[in-house]
């Protein structure tokens, strides 16, 4: 209970908090490219021209993250309750969900 944390720990507020995230799976994109010498030698014999291939692919793992912040009175009453979806889908969202929802807080400082 909030209120027997706070008498434990001497403090006047219990910030309970929890993050919830869930892989949701992988994407994968991929590129390719041919350049060649001048438009007329890609009609020639493949072997007499010059051709420049590139290719480039990526994978990108996706996250869903949910924060819960409560904070509690040392009498065990609930001050502050806020929930919200991360913001964007990489494994770290939660810092920056968390610390928007601090600055939001009745005690954040919104000037960072």
């Amino acid at each position: 209970m909030p209120q027997k944390v706070a008498e434990l720990l001497g403090v006047e507020f219990v910030v309970y908090g929890t993050a919830n995230i869930t892989f949701e799976g992988t994407r994968s994109y991929g590129s390719s490219s041919t350049t060649y010498k001048d438009k007329t030698e890609k009609d020639k014999d493949k072997s007499s021209g010059k051709e420049f291939t590139s290719n480039s692919s990526s994978t990108v793992s996706n996250y869903d993250t949910a924060i819960e912040l409560n904070i509690f009175s040392d009498t065990g009453s609930n001050l502050y309750s806020v929930s919200r979806n991360g913001f964007g889908n990489s494994l770290d969202t939660y810092d920056g969900t968390l610390n928007y929802l601090i600055k939001r807080s009745p005690w954040g400082s919104k000037n960072k």
